[in-house]
């Protein structure tokens, strides 16, 4: 029963946080770490994964590497001119091998997949929509990469409108089921609740001020023209982050919420097939576990990063081994219980763990 209980707790698709995407996450997280240091792009043939395929179906994912910013693409991703069906992400390069990368693909792929969704639907690209058109342009974030020299308020405040923006929502409660301590979106937010941009502004000159504001009129951020002067943009702004901050602290505290027993039931998970080898019952006719079941799993054990600590550099090299050898036999083959039953013997070995 507890078993049944954990898998559905993990594997459904409840209050923002997508699996398909923390599925496709996960594999090419593995396949990132595989390529030399090198390589500066991945290119992911998603019909090699069927089980995935079938949730978020990309013909490639083109993964580039760069050192500017992590984002995922709109220009270049959705049907090519052949009908192939395209996601294109960049990532920073000083995370290649960390483990926040599969953080940065959970929040990029996230956005790919809500493009995804609109586009197979026939609907346009999530660039298309009226938040992308009169905000999230070229200039916009290019003032907040500190590419175009603004005034600091300035852009803290055009920050606060790409945190509270829907499309970065979305893509944000990923980070947050990730307990993502690099960009707490829960915190940030919560400061933006907080800010009054206004006040801020009455320690800066205030010809500087109208001086930057000219300049942000002239760049392609359509939104900001709608004020007549920059005072009235900050007295909007600090109404608007007040409000909009309250709602979306309200929709993370559902997420967190409807997930509150994830680290207990995801614990006990791995304890009980880690180390005391019980092979989880998968949905298919007498326990059969399908391909994507079996993905799942891998990430749950690859992602205990506190069992890992334990290990040393031998046993840790043996065990990302084992995990992708674990990988490459199940994407070979329809997966059975015996198949996973070898691998988490090894994995016990590892982690000198005793069966019960």
């Amino acid at each position: 029963m507890i078993k049944k209980i954990i898998r559905e707790e993990i594997l459904k698709e409840v209050a923002g946080i997508s699996i398909p995407v923390r599925n496709w996450a996960k594999v090419i997280y593995g396949l990132l770490s595989e390529i030399p240091r090198t390589e500066r792009r991945l290119i992911v043939d998603g019909k090699k994964y069927p089980e995935l395929f079938k949730d978020f179906s990309f013909d490639y994912a083109v993964i580039d590497f760069n050192d500017w910013t992590n984002g995922y693409l709109t220009e270049t991703s959705g049907y090519d001119s052949n009908g192939y069906y395209v996601v294109h992400i960049m990532v920073l390069n000083r995370f290649r091998n960390h483990p926040y990368m599969l953080t940065i693909l959970n929040h990029e792929l996230k956005h790919a997949y809500q493009d995804w969704k609109r586009q197979s639907k026939g609907y346009p690209t999530i660039d298309k929509t009226r938040e992308n058109i009169q905000m999230y342009t070229g200039d916009f974030i290019k003032v907040l990469k500190d590419k175009i020299a603004i005034n600091p308020v300035f852009k803290k405040t055009l920050k606060g409108y790409y945190l509270l923006s829907d499309l970065e929502l979305d893509a944000f409660l990923e980070n947050v089921y990730d307990k993502d301590e690099l960009s707490p979106y829960k915190k940030m937010v919560s400061e933006m609740q907080k800010y009054d941009p206004v006040e801020d502004s009455e320690y800066s000159n205030s010809e500087v001020l109208e001086e930057d504001w000219q300049k942000l009129l002239n760049l392609n951020i359509p939104f900001l023209k709608k004020y007549k002067n920059y005072l009235d943009f900050l007295t909007a702004s600090t109404k608007y982050f007040k409000v909009r901050s309250e709602e979306i602290l309200r929709k993370v505290n559902k997420m967190e919420y409807i997930h509150r027993d994830r680290d207990l039931l995801e614990g006990t998970l791995k304890e009980q097939i880690v180390c005391h080898m019980v092979s989880p019952r998968g949905k298919g006719k007498g326990g059969y576990m399908g391909n994507e079941e079996a993905m799942n799993l891998i990430g749950q054990i690859e992602n205990d990063h506190e069992s890992l600590k334990k290990l040393n550099s031998k046993e840790l090299k043996m065990f990302y081994n084992t995990i992708k050898d674990f990988k490459q036999d199940i994407l070979k083959s329809d997966t059975n219980l015996d198949n996973i039953d070898t691998y988490l013997h090894k994995l016990t070995n590892i982690f000198k763990c005793h069966p019960i």
